[in-house]
């Protein structure tokens, strides 16, 4: 779960960052990186839906931010550098969203096995002195 929770955080970042790249830098540095950004975020976005392709939440969520990657990509080398600027801020956002999303799933799915386990007391004896013992 540290990977799904790391990977999420890096998206947040790589958004966030994009967000203020957008106000803050010219046009053409703007263009590579969300060119950069785009890649990235759509090669940790497959990897997460790869190796969590169990977790349907997960999948379902790492997908979309893949296809908005992948978007991201074709949109910063298609445009022009006008246009580009304005789609990186709406293209950084919904990245940013989808990985609070993510990391609300991966929040969930660990609260979910924290409440599935139940705390029994054990008899005492000499290993225990009655202390009390996670079972799954």
């Amino acid at each position: 779960m540290l990977i799904r929770f790391t990977s999420w955080m890096v998206l947040a970042v790589a958004a966030a960052f994009l967000v203020v790249a957008q106000a803050s830098f010219v046009a053409d540095t703007t263009m590579w990186l969300t060119f950069g950004i785009g890649a990235g975020a759509l090669l940790v976005s497959s990897g997460l839906a790869v190796y969590y392709r169990k977790h349907l939440p997960t999948v379902a969520t790492a997908g979309i931010a893949a296809a908005l990657s992948a978007w991201m990509i074709v949109s910063s080398l298609v445009f022009s550098l006008s246009t580009v600027v304005t789609l990186a801020l709406g293209e950084a956002l919904a990245l940013g969203a989808l990985a609070v999303i993510g990391l609300a799933i991966n929040e969930l799915a660990r609260e979910h096995v924290v409440h599935t386990l139940e705390t029994t007391t054990i008899a005492a004896d000499a290993a225990t002195d009655g202390r009390h013992a996670l079972v799954g």
